[in-house]
């Protein structure tokens, strides 16, 4: 069963689809027209951290760029490889690095410095079982929802690996709402499901094209139950 998302949370994906084949190098464009879209992402499943960043020519929807020297990205010291199949730059640490700075030197060789934070969230010690038909509030254990903050949940049923996020996004909540025409679609049974946090402040230091950043927190997979009313 695949779960109902809003709209907007696919803004990025379509970016990825609509410009995966469009590449061009970074000496030859603007480089005041470059956007950045950074993010430093922790596994629970894996336990590693990715660093990754993506350069657009004029936004995010515009041509991914490779770097062209003496232009370069790092996260605290560590130089960021090219992946050419996704068409941007990552690289991992093992374990946990919740917080992180990443620094981008374009091809005039000015430089850009944007650090960023990543926030825990996990399930309950138990989880109770999610009732098929109704409005059903899952909890999570860590703060609640702070400024720039989003929490999803994602549900899979047991033949299935592509579930679409439920998303909260009000300050101060510390759980997900998943509504009735939502859990009525799901698997009666045990269901994979997994948490994202993710900590979207402003970008301190970027081109006149701007950017982002993200400090993304996912939690290892866990059974839920869902039960008939």
């Amino acid at each position: 069963m695949k779960v109902l998302a809003l709209p907007f949370v696919f803004t990025f994906l379509f970016a990825i689809v609509f410009t995966a084949c469009e590449r061009e190098n970074s000496e030859d464009v603007n480089q005041d027209r470059i956007y950045v879209y950074y993010e430093l992402v922790y596994n629970a499943t894996q336990d590693i951290t990715y660093a990754r960043a993506t350069f657009f020519f004029g936004g995010i929807t515009g041509t991914r760029l490779e770097l062209t020297e003496p232009s370069q990205i790092s996260a605290d010291g560590q130089e960021l490889t090219w992946k050419p199949l996704l068409a941007y730059y990552e690289t991992s640490f093992a374990g946990l690095k919740d917080t992180l700075s990443f620094e981008w030197t374009d091809t005039d060789e000015n430089v850009f410095i944007n650090g960023v934070s990543i926030h825990e969230i996990g399930f309950t010690e138990t989880i109770e079982p999610i009732i098929k038909g109704l409005a059903n509030e899952l909890y999570w254990s860590g703060n609640a929802l702070a400024s720039n903050e989003t929490a999803s949940l994602y549900i899979n049923g047991p033949l299935e690996e592509d579930a679409t996020p439920i998303i909260q996004t009000n300050t101060g909540t510390n759980y997900v709402l998943i509504p009735a025409n939502i859990s009525s679609e799901l698997s009666l049974g045990n269901n994979n499901a997994y948490l994202k946090r993710n900590y979207k402040p402003d970008i301190q230091e970027a081109t006149s094209a701007g950017g982002e950043i993200h400090g993304i927190y996912q939690t290892a997979v866990r059974e839920v139950e869902v039960v008939e009313e």
